[in-house]
């Protein structure tokens, strides 16, 4: 079983729209999941809202539930750096949760639930591989970088560096920000659970005519992510 997880409906469309034998189960008000195959795969595909808090409820529960052996988290996401551009790619090696501040107890720096790292890892062998994807593919650009994910919705360019300064003085070099991701990725890391996060950057800060356009450039790159799952799942068998 594959978890495929969005931020909304819209992330998934792409998806559910080609599972084979597809039903739509409801777990409760609100939250509902669509099961099916994708070739020789089984799929649980779901939308878990805006918000890192619902990310990680919703994972979770969905782990235990069908115990996938991989989860795979798609959308949008808003860029944090000039090389990515709207419709470009981000594949994230790391997550890092915005508007967590425990640095108090003298153990936990800004970020880091106390216990917990202070930031999240993907699996390192799916990213390489679904690199090496994309650059097969060809026509668009992808870059692999850090995710932060925080419970606001968008920043401008001198929040976001102002941002950095002050809570990682500067080191650590985050590439996009979205509202579910690092929800996703701490649910996974306890689970010790492999993760594949391939996010399509929708705006980039200070573009007002992007912010109009993200939802629908992020589902015109969804057939592209969607090849890219394809080439990383027929490569991944003897693996898996």
């Amino acid at each position: 079983m594959i978890l495929l997880l969005g931020q909304s409906e819209d992330d998934i469309f792409y998806f559910r729209e080609r599972l084979e034998m597809r039903q739509i189960k409801k777990i409760a008000d609100g939250f509902s999941v669509v099961l099916g195959k994708l070739g020789s795969d089984e799929f649980c595909l779901c939308a878990v809202g805006p918000s890192n808090y619902l990310s990680a409820i919703y994972t979770s529960y969905l782990i235990n539930a069908y115990k996938p052996y991989l989860v795979v988290n798609v959308g949008g996401a808003t860029s944090m750096k000039p090389s990515l551009h709207q419709g470009d790619l981000l594949i994230a090696d790391r997550y890092y949760l915005h508007g967590v501040e425990h640095g108090r107890d003298g153990k936990s720096i800004y970020g880091q639930i106390p216990s917990l790292p202070p930031f999240f890892l993907s699996d390192g062998a799916f990213n390489s591989q679904a690199e090496a994807a994309a650059y097969a593919i060809g026509g668009f650009y992808v870059e692999r970088g850090y995710l932060l994910s925080g419970e606001k919705d968008f920043f401008d360019q001198k929040e976001f560096d102002g941002l950095i300064e002050r809570h990682y003085r500067g080191s650590e070099k985050m590439s996009a920000y979205d509202n579910i991701s690092a929800g996703i990725a701490m649910v996974c890391s306890m689970h010790e659970l492999a993760l594949l996060t391939i996010k399509v950057i929708a705006y980039e800060p200070g573009k007002a005519e992007q912010y109009l356009t993200r939802k629908r450039r992020t589902l015109e790159m969804m057939p592209i992510v969607g090849r890219i799952m394809t080439t990383l799942l027929k490569a991944s068998q003897e693996r898996l």
